[in-house]
């Protein structure tokens, strides 16, 4: 574990204390040299971690008066909460915390550990971490109490986990989330208020990729927008086009190539084997099946957890499979149709509605694939514009205003690998001009 810059003696200490959850050897084996930090470890609560180095320079932010200066930190400096890092250009740093959790910040990343507090007693363990740019990964051991928190926040979302691997990107305008295992909680925020979107929590799964852009969280506040305005009956149908706008996908060989991605995901495995290493030659310490007395009499929350995540694994196990088998059906169907599929009523749009698209091609044996994404999309009609891929936007030309209303349809092209293209349209599309409430009392 070179990668690391610990021999491995240390490493099997660490990863001794995520299996009998010992805070104190934790810290003395690795020798950080910190007063505060061994002061916390004799204490039933733990705060902060420490920082490891791997390469480039890593800097603790420092504010007074509105001033900002940088204290350039080293492996075995300590991390209180509330502390803002930094890396430079070429700098990678991993901060690690009290039950052997991780997180990896890249290069010209500035990410602040708004919370980091571990119970030694409870197990209960409490990170929140606020990403303002670049990349951070985390590698979660196990959240082994129901109220445990492990969060990320970016400038629009809130990934919450449950023991997971993933990924984040964030230029403080678009986020992307990479889901390595288990599965990420998304909510949207809105930049702006930081009020949560009301569109339903997302959810990120082992394998899938979803993306984030204040623009598409625009898109989304003026579908809810028009929900609040429109009658009882039809706003939960207006609200669920919302759904089309944020579409976790999977993620593709040029992401699962890419040096950031490949690198964690190798990082997480060499944790993983030498937690198996150390189950298997421990012979006199505790082993995790055999708990310590005061877990043996296991609470019912603590039942309710391990079923739930069995049946997280049960559900993942079964997404990789029909993954597989969708990916294998992939490479060898013929695809014959485009579908153009949405939620919104296209009979009765007024100007300034939005109605949101899904691309859909059909193949040979019931086989679907959604390239929303990859299609090239245009109107026909006088009656909108396309603002974004899938995205309508209602809006009467000028020329045909006068008569209070136009039809059209909504049109995408796709095309494969051999050139072939092939054409999907939508129903027809009805608009009506919008009129002021000040037209109408005139």
């Amino acid at each position: 574990m070179v990668e690391y810059g610990m021999d491995k003696k240390y490493i099997f200490i660490a990863l001794g204390v995520v299996i009998v959850v010992a805070t104190g050897i934790f810290l003395k084996g690795f020798n950080l040299g910190n007063d505060n930090l061994k002061n916390d470890a004799e204490s039933a609560v733990a705060n902060g971690g420490w920082v490891e180095v791997l390469s480039g320079e890593v800097f603790l932010i420092e504010k007074k008066e509105d001033i900002e200066s940088k204290k350039e930190l080293s492996t075995g400096d300590s991390i209180a909460e509330g502390s803002v890092l930094e890396t430079d250009s070429k700098g990678k740093a991993t901060v690690h915390f009290f039950d052997g959790s991780v997180l990896r910040a890249g290069p010209s990343t500035r990410f602040t550990i708004s919370g980091a507090e571990y119970n030694k007693n409870s197990r209960k363990l409490l990170v929140k971490v606020g990403l303002s740019s670049g990349t951070i990964w985390s590698k979660i051991i196990e959240l082994a109490t129901s109220d445990s928190v492990w969060q990320v926040e970016t400038s629009n979302t809130v990934a919450t986990v449950r023991g997971s691997a993933f990924g984040i990107k964030s230029d403080g305008k678009d986020s992307e989330i990479f889901g390595s295992q288990h599965k990420v909680t998304v909510e949207v925020v809105d930049p702006k208020t930081k009020e949560k979107l009301r569109v339903k929590s997302l959810v990120v799964s082992e394998g899938n990729y979803l993306k984030i852009s204040d623009a598409d969280i625009q898109k989304v506040k003026e579908i809810e927008k028009r929900a609040e305005t429109a009658s009882p009956d039809k706003r939960e149908a207006i609200l669920k086009t919302s759904e089309f706008v944020f579409v976790p996908i999977k993620i593709s060989e040029k992401i699962k190539s890419d040096e950031w991605f490949t690198e964690n995901e190798n990082a997480d495995k060499k944790i993983e084997e030498e937690i198996r290493r150390t189950k298997e030659e421990d012979s006199g310490g505790i082993k995790v099946e055999e708990m310590p007395a005061e877990t043996e009499n296991k609470t019912e929350d603590s039942v309710t957890i391990k079923e739930n995540r069995e049946e997280e694994d049960k559900v993942i196990e079964l997404q990789k499979e029909q993954a597989i088998k969708q990916e294998a059906v992939t490479l060898s169907v013929r695809w014959n149709s485009l579908k153009i599929e949405t939620k919104s009523v296209l009979s009765d749009l007024t100007e300034g509605d939005i109605v949101v698209f899904r691309a859909v091609l059909q193949g040979d044996g019931g086989a679907t694939r959604d390239v929303t994404s990859e299609a090239v999309w245009e109107v026909f009609g006088q009656m909108g514009s396309m603002s974004s891929k899938g995205v309508f936007s209602a809006q009467l030309d000028p020329f045909i205003s006068e008569l209070g209303e136009g039809g059209g349809s909504v049109r995408a092209m796709w095309k494969d690998t051999d050139g072939r293209v092939i054409h999907g349209e939508s129903g027809l599309i009805h608009v009506i001009q919008k009129i002021d409430d000040t037209e109408e009392r005139g």
